[in-house]
């Protein structure tokens, strides 16, 4: 089930990331989703490598989130400096 939710919650991240981001950067809303759940799913992993939570804790929700939006912001920074340069 923790999986399950930290999927929603990338998804979640990554389509509300897509109707308040510009539309000027080509990215679908299929794009974002996908880079959402895979931040949620790449913060959900590494933070109980380190020993952050245990699985299936409310920060692990937190945390997912945090990740999806970091990823997110990294494709777009990235894609942003391909565009103009």
């Amino acid at each position: 089930m923790p999986l399950l939710l930290s999927l929603t919650v990338g998804l979640t991240v990554g389509v509300l990331a897509w109707r308040i981001w510009p539309r000027r950067k080509c990215v679908t809303w299929v794009t974002s989703a996908l880079l959402g759940m895979f931040g949620a799913l790449l913060g959900g992993y590494f933070g109980q490598l380190l020993g952050w939570y245990d699985n299936g804790r409310q920060v692990g929700l937190l945390v997912s989130a945090l990740s999806a939006i970091a990823v997110l912001l990294a494709y777009h920074a990235f894609v942003g400096r391909r565009a103009s340069g």
